[in-house]
């Protein structure tokens, strides 16, 4: 039997430094690659590690992230929500601007 695990990843491309980031917010990890795809096989990597070191156990697979699509002036932003269990705060970061803000719940986040 195969085993599989479906999580949402946010792939960031930062010009400056030439690279891509692919964020697991479930994990609250990071991995890096020099395209879009490399990044996700970092990724895959990654979370292959994070299972042999038996880190997955204790991570609640649901997303505590969403992403949306938010309409302003007749253009768009995709946003990423992501609940922050320790403070129980709302993350929103808008990878177009790479500016994140918090708030007490999604709306005013």
């Amino acid at each position: 039997m195969k085993n599989e695990l479906e999580v949402l990843v946010m792939f960031e491309e930062d010009r400056a430094e030439q690279n891509v980031t692919a964020y697991i917010p479930c994990l609250k990890l990071g991995a890096h690659g020099d395209t879009v795809e490399e990044a996700r096989m970092n990724a895959v990597d990654l979370v292959e590690i994070e299972i042999k070191k038996g880190c997955l156990r204790e991570v609640s697979m649901h997303s505590d992230a969403q992403v949306e699509t938010l309409q302003y002036n007749g253009g768009h932003l995709t946003v990423m929500f992501e609940s922050q269990t320790e403070s129980r705060e709302v993350t929103a970061y808008i990878p177009a601007l790479r500016l994140g803000v918090r708030g007490i719940n999604t709306d005013a986040a």
